[in-house]
């Protein structure tokens, strides 16, 4: 059985691993990123002081990290068998707006005032 502290190391180390797949998603991954080296800093911190308490802390915040896409290859495209993602059913050019900004068409025979919608 491993002690605390390599523990603590084996999940910074799995933690940096997932820093390195938030960066390859790009912008929308980098507010994950920033959590993650957060979490990693106070590990390193808790290491430094050697306090088991803040170990066991660092050690709960850093298994709390998942991965993006679990069944993803490291540097691969998504597997077929992932069903996190579905297309839409209609092309996003041929989807009606939402009823509350359509405004209802009235007419209006030779009125000089302003429709009241």
């Amino acid at each position: 059985m491993a002690t605390l502290p390599e523990q603590l190391r084996a999940e910074q180390a799995r933690c940096i691993r997932l820093m390195q797949d938030f960066d390859d998603i790009g912008s929308a991954g980098a507010f994950a990123r920033a959590l993650i080296s957060e979490a990693v800093r106070a590990a390193d911190d808790a290491l430094h002081l050697g306090n088991p308490e803040a170990m066991n802390q660092s050690l709960e915040s850093l298994r709390r990290f998942q991965p993006v896409l679990p069944d993803q290859p490291r540097f691969g495209v998504a597997s077929r068998r992932y069903a996190g993602y579905r297309p839409p059913a209609a092309p996003v050019w041929q989807v009606a707006p939402p009823a509350w900004q359509v405004a209802p068409m009235r007419e209006q025979f030779f009125t000089w005032t302003q429709r009241v919608a």
